[in-house]
């Protein structure tokens, strides 16, 4: 007699079919995003800034394509539950170190960076302060969660202890990143022009703080749930939220890193460059006498600002003193606002 054997299994839920659209969605998305970004560069066009937007895009895809794969067979396989939370640990993490430090190499550009990298003292705290990820990415390796219910379902997340100093860092470090990325570009724009509001400098400024708002919301809200449910969620569901997140971070950063066309008011124009000449005068042709200044010529007028950076991504000193720290600001934010979008 032939006695045949039925493994009964477990329908798809609406939850899950939820989560391969999403993953299905954002993999397009960071296929797309890439592909624009890298459209007609040559490798020799790869300075740091644009290899972390890069990595940012493949270190996503990699993240969504695995969560893809993973969320559609955790079920009932322990390996595949196992690698869902290693997933989570390695490819999410690699993502927000690769903002963070993009967020750190933005704060440089937009600061008054006469000097290298690792010359600029708030480039080297920025770093340092990041070094306590490393302990916390460590944490979330030990003290991880994956289990195998009776029901056949996986459930993944952290533990209390990694979990709670996650939401911890992560907020505190993208509210810092975010006032220190923001202010530089306010107190330049108000030092130099009182009616910036329609200039490019007002644009990236809006933009980077809405960027900065919709990471932080995004990532504390992801770190939250994680912490209401006790390191315990569903496979499918931690996932889709990790890839929610990734998604929402990838599309910012194109977004801010996107350049606009905004339109320049000449009046506006007029009075940026009266503001730059009284700014720049120097305090000793008073004393020399009008007929002095007249007849060997003002020097202290603000030229073409310089159309470039270095190769340090520093911008070039001028030997005017008196014009020094406000050329410096500007030209950091010429860059910022002029130069290739990556």
């Amino acid at each position: 007699m032939d006695h045949t054997t039925y493994i009964i299994g477990h329908q798809m839920e609406a939850g899950e079919l939820a989560s391969q659209l999403v993953s299905l969605l954002a993999i397009t998305m960071t296929c797309s995003l890439f592909g624009i970004k890298t459209y007609k560069i040559e490798l020799k066009q790869l300075s740091y800034v644009r290899l972390l937007v890069i990595n940012l895009y493949v270190c996503s895809w990699a993240f969504t394509v695995s969560a893809f794969l993973l969320a559609f067979t955790n079920n009932g396989n322990p390996t595949s539950c196992l690698l869902s939370i290693l997933t989570c640990d390695l490819f999410y993490c690699g993502t927000k170190f690769i903002i963070y430090l993009w967020l750190i190499e933005r704060a440089y550009i937009v600061s008054d960076n006469r000097v290298s990298r690792w010359e600029n003292w708030g480039y080297r705290i920025n770093v340092l302060l990041m070094s306590p990820y490393i302990v916390i990415f460590t944490l979330m390796i030990i003290y991880r969660n994956n289990i195998m219910g009776v029901d056949g379902f996986c459930y993944i997340g952290l533990q209390p202890i990694a979990n709670i100093p996650v939401l911890v860092y992560d907020t505190i470090f993208n509210l810092y990143m975010t006032i220190l990325f923001v202010m530089p570009l306010i107190r330049v724009g108000k030092n130099t022009n009182r009616h910036w509001q329609g200039s490019r400098l007002h644009d990236l400024t809006r933009r980077s703080l809405i960027a900065s708002v919709v990471c932080l919301v995004a990532s504390f809200a992801n770190a939250l749930s994680a912490t209401i449910m006790d390191g315990k969620e569903r496979g499918f569901i931690c996932l889709m939220c990790c890839t929610i997140d990734v998604a929402i971070n990838v599309l910012t950063i194109h977004w801010v890193t996107t350049p606009t066309k905004v339109p320049i008011n000449p009046r506006q124009s007029q009075i940026l460059t009266q503001d730059l000449v009284t700014i720049t005068q120097p305090t000793s042709s008073s004393s020399a006498g009008p007929q002095s200044s007249s007849s060997k010529g003002d020097h202290s007028t603000v030229g073409p600002l310089p159309p470039s950076l270095n190769a340090d991504g520093a911008p070039f000193i001028h030997t005017n003193r008196s014009s020094l720290s406000i050329q410096g600001s500007l030209c950091s934010t010429q860059a910022l606002t002029n130069a290739h979008p990556l």
